[in-house]
């Protein structure tokens, strides 16, 4: 039980970085059509 709990949490440590780097890279493009679009 505590060993699938384990797993789990590598899983989810190893998917964050991917996820953090796809939520900056979405949030720098919207902000760029933003930012254009009130120009």
């Amino acid at each position: 039980m505590p060993f699938e709990g384990n797993q789990r949490s590598d899983r989810i440590r190893l998917r964050s970085p991917w996820a953090l780097g796809a939520l900056v890279s979405l949030t720098r493009s919207v902000y760029e059509i933003v930012r254009d679009w009130h120009r």
